[in-house]
């Protein structure tokens, strides 16, 4: 929501794409929704040598969203999706 990543914590290819205008569009996205109230982990699974997450976002102003990530064996994200409201 402030247009910021801890870049440490993701994979060549996705610090590759949050490129400063993806974080932008992140952030006008996200920031009127709020800040994070509480995030849930709903689903895990094991694909292609990576661990897949499924996590429900819920915000402030009441949103709730989807958010999907692959990472890494070494625990650094490969994949980070925001799907939308649930």
């Amino acid at each position: 929501a402030h247009g910021e990543l801890d870049r440490t914590l993701f994979t060549a290819n996705a610090n590759f794409y949050f490129s400063a205008d993806a974080l932008k569009d992140f952030q006008s996205t996200l920031a009127p929704l709020g800040t994070v109230q509480s995030v849930t982990r709903t689903r895990t699974a094991q694909r292609g040598g990576m661990l897949f997450g499924l996590y429900r976002v819920t915000f402030s102003g009441g949103t709730t969203l989807t958010l999907d990530t692959y990472t890494l064996p070494n625990g650094r994200i490969e994949q980070l999706l925001v799907l939308g409201k649930n």
